[in-house]
């Protein structure tokens, strides 16, 4: 008999058994209780017949409680407790979770930004890893580049360094192969760009949080027991309510959020979330390129809105024709008459003979039209003989001298 394959990376996962009676009598079939607990009925089998050519389904559940393979095997009696049986059995697939954008946001010249990327193997194979880099230059480096995870060992850490050194905005790519389990490399695209003012800009938020904490301090020494604190408004640009780099470290971010340790899988997939931004938004831009895109990104986004607004229209509109519309049968004659019938049958007909004779012309036709075409010409010729010699000799003479030239 055939196998039936799970796939273990799913939990709590479902498969249909079909059994076909080949006999020319009805069967008798009765299900033996499976081996091992991992695999389970979904509802309870008792005996039954089939009879000759039809088929019967049966769901079988699988709830797996670790990483491994699993094997068991479903025993069916017929016939005078005659056994077949069928091999059931999961193997233990890896898939990798990477994210396909990463954006740095505003760095400054000369300022490091390193973005880690933790690789684990949470099946029981060894397999190696090579990370090529494009576009990156010599401001982008990669550590380490080539590698090999054994089965449970602890993940290794990619670290992926960015430096500017002139202001650019750059895009660059990263190829992951793992070739022992993938057969296509992951792709992670990288965004960052560098402008003038990026540097000073922070350090004068940094001095503006200084007085602000100076000026805090200043009034809670000059508080009587009965007056209330007076609230003191601190002076951040705008650009910083809505900012698009956080420089903490994924283990922090990870504590605070979902409390697991850094090689699970879950917790890989909140680092790969956390780090993808926006690449700007219109507090950021400045100077009359920056105003230029934000009227444009504000057009987009209206013109998007617009073409939203007109399909839900016509999705509605689809709806309602969906539903109240009554098509026309046989060009309305469901009500009609025998003769009525005739008529219209008659009708078209007619019509498709006259247009297959505009269409279409036999080969009699054609000859006819040959035949005609020589007949004018005899005449024509005929003609201009009967007047050439009706003429006097001189006139004729100068004719067929005007015909030679």
């Amino acid at each position: 008999m055939d196998m039936d394959i799970f796939d273990q990376t799913q939990y709590f996962q479902e498969k249909t058994v079909e059994i076909t009676n080949f006999f020319v009598k009805p069967c008798p079939i009765r299900f033996l209780p499976l081996e091992t607990h991992y695999f389970r009925f979904k509802d309870i089998y008792q005996r039954t017949w089939l009879n000759p050519g039809s088929v019967f389904k049966m769901n079988i559940l699988f709830i797996p409680d670790e990483n491994r393979d699993y094997n068991d095997t479903l025993k069916i009696l017929y016939y005078n407790d005659q056994t077949t049986q069928i091999k059931i059995y999961a193997e233990m697939a890896t898939k990798f979770s990477f994210p396909t954008i990463v954006n740095f946001g505003h760095v400054p010249l000369g300022r490091t930004v390193c973005y880690n990327i933790p690789i684990h193997s949470h099946a029981e194979k060894d397999f190696s890893f090579t990370i090529i880099p494009f576009n990156g230059g010599s401001c982008v480096d990669v550590y380490p580049r080539w590698g090999h995870i054994k089965s449970k060992q602890n993940p290794t850490i990619i670290a992926i360094i960015y430096r500017p050194l002139r202001y650019i905005s750059m895009n660059f790519e990263i190829r992951i192969f793992i070739s022992d389990l993938c057969k296509s490399p992951h792709i992670i695209n990288f965004y960052a760009y560098t402008r003038p003012g990026l540097l000073r800009k922070k350090l004068e938020t940094i001095e503006a949080k200084i007085k602000s904490k100076i000026q805090q301090k200043n009034i809670s020494t000059t508080f009587c027991k009965g007056a209330k604190p007076i609230s003191v408004k601190k002076n951040k640009p705008k650009y910083l309510k809505e900012s698009t780099m956080k420089f903490t470290s994924s283990e922090k971010l990870l504590l605070k959020q979902c409390y697991f340790p850094l090689h699970t899988l879950h917790a890989v997939n909140c680092i790969l979330n956390l780090k993808i931004r926006k690449l700007f938004n219109e507090y950021e831009l400045k100077g009359p390129l920056g105003v230029f895109l934000s009227q444009t990104m504000e057009q987009k986004a209206q013109k998007l809105k617009e073409f939203l607004v007109k399909v839900e229209n016509r999705y509605r509109e689809n709806e309602q024709v969906k539903y109240h519309h009554k098509p026309k049968v046989n060009y309305g004659t469901s009500n009609a008459s025998k003769t009525q019938i005739v008529e219209i049958k008659t009708q078209q007909e007619q019509a498709w003979n006259d247009y297959k004779d505009l269409i279409m012309t036999s080969e009699k036709c054609i000859f006819e039209q040959k035949k005609t075409k020589e007949r004018r010409q005899r005449i024509l010729r005929v003609s201009q003989t009967v007047a050439l010699l009706q003429m006097p000799p001189k006139l004729r003479k100068k004719h067929l001298l005007m015909v030679e030239i």
